[in-house]
């Protein structure tokens, strides 16, 4: 072996040592300073209907998938999925130092106390295939960090899937054109066919909000409707216009939610997004201003009568749905939001740290 080589192997060594340093600093700083006794309010509350999320409450833990961004040193050893409870955290799962951690991405979904590891984006013989939703559910076992093969969704093949929600201890399978119900997380029945049920051919069915037994979406003609799949009627049908909303497409319409059976979406602009309450005879309630898209496509969360809105610049505000009074509860610029039971409010700021803070913003604390 030359000399230069020897050097090399050297100062590799070197720079891994120095980052093994960092990220045992990061974690003795990260001690948790509570008791974690808390639970995450049920997903359809969570935007699970969506997209899933970095944080679940499951056993008696949080569940955090801490992605350190690429600049952060210690994310190379740092990142995965964390266990938090009592006064300490674990991490129960990783893929081994990886120079561009926050590409390590996961959905963590929850189904009857099973915490459900999501490999969206990866292909092969998991969860999802080029062609969709194969069917096949997988869990962490969050004591081992072991990845199982949970249960197996039938007729993946013959249906068409795409991808599958974990929402209220049931499980929603969605195709192009049809949503599936299955309560034994193999079995499954047709809930919504938007060419029967609706006759809507072209209705947004990926889009619906789900909550209790309705699906809330938005109709390619300028319709929002509520829909009771139980039993198979229209609760709610209201015309609108794009330009008394300030939008200039359908799909510029975004998050859909329902808060104490009102209706609320937003609604996409050149340099912001906008909220309205359907309810109330589109009525706007909300205005947020020089944002990206990504915010406005990702932001809303709604329990009880709240409306939670995250931003990168404008931190965290809470909208009274009753009231429409609006409150700042952080003011710095924030990422991922999640409501964990009356007193807690949960986020991920722009580094990506984990805090909770309370409803009127007075108690914030970084626990991660």
């Amino acid at each position: 072996m030359n000399k230069t080589l020897k050097i090399l192997l050297a100062v590799f060594f070197v720079i891994i040592i120095v980052f093994s340093c960092f990220a045992l600093i990061e974690n003795e700083k990260s001690k948790i300073p509570f008791d974690f006794d808390e639970s995450l309010v049920s997903n359809s509350f969570n935007n699970a209907y969506m997209s899933g999320g970095d944080l679940a409450a499951v056993n008696g833990y949080l569940c955090f998938n801490y992605k350190a961004h690429n600049t952060d040193f210690t994310g190379l050893l740092n990142y995965g999925l964390y266990k938090i409870g009592g006064k300490g955290k674990s991490r129960i799962y990783w893929e081994g130092p990886n120079l561009w951690p926050y590409e390590c991405l996961y959905t963590l979904q929850v189904y009857k106390d099973n915490l459900l590891f999501d490999e969206y984006y990866l292909y092969g013989d998991n969860t999802y295939t080029a062609s969709g939703f194969n069917g096949n559910i997988y869990h962490i076992n969050t004591d081992t960090g072991s990845i199982e093969l949970f249960s197996t969704i039938k007729d993946a093949k013959k249906n068409k899937y795409e991808y599958y929600r974990a929402i209220d201890d049931k499980i929603y399978v969605f195709s192009k054109d049809k949503i599936y119900l299955s309560t034994d997380c193999e079995n499954v029945e047709v809930i919504f066919d938007k060419l029967s049920d609706i006759k809507l051919e072209d209705a947004y069915v990926k889009d619906c909000y789900i909550y209790g037994n309705t699906l809330t979406y938005i109709t390619r003609d300028g319709y929002v409707q509520m829909y009771d799949y139980v039993d198979k009627k229209i609760l709610f049908n209201e015309l609108f216009d794009l330009k008394d909303i300030n939008a200039e497409y359908y799909y510029d319409i975004q998050n859909i939610v329902v808060c104490k059976d009102k209706i609320f979406f937003t609604v996409c602009t050149d340099n912001g997004f906008e909220i309205y309450n359907v309810s109330d005879g589109f009525k706007k309630i909300y205005t947020q201003l020089d944002i990206s898209d990504y915010y406005c496509y990702k932001f809303t969360n709604c329990y009880d009568k709240y409306i939670l809105v995250s931003s990168e610049t404008g931190g965290i505000d809470l909208i009274n749905t009753e009231t429409e009074k609006i409150t700042n509860i952080v003011k710095f610029g924030t990422d991922d939001v999640y409501v964990v039971g009356d007193k807690w409010i949960y986020y991920v700021d722009y580094k990506n740290n984990l805090h909770r803070v309370t409803y009127d913003g007075k108690i914030d604390e970084k626990i991660f």
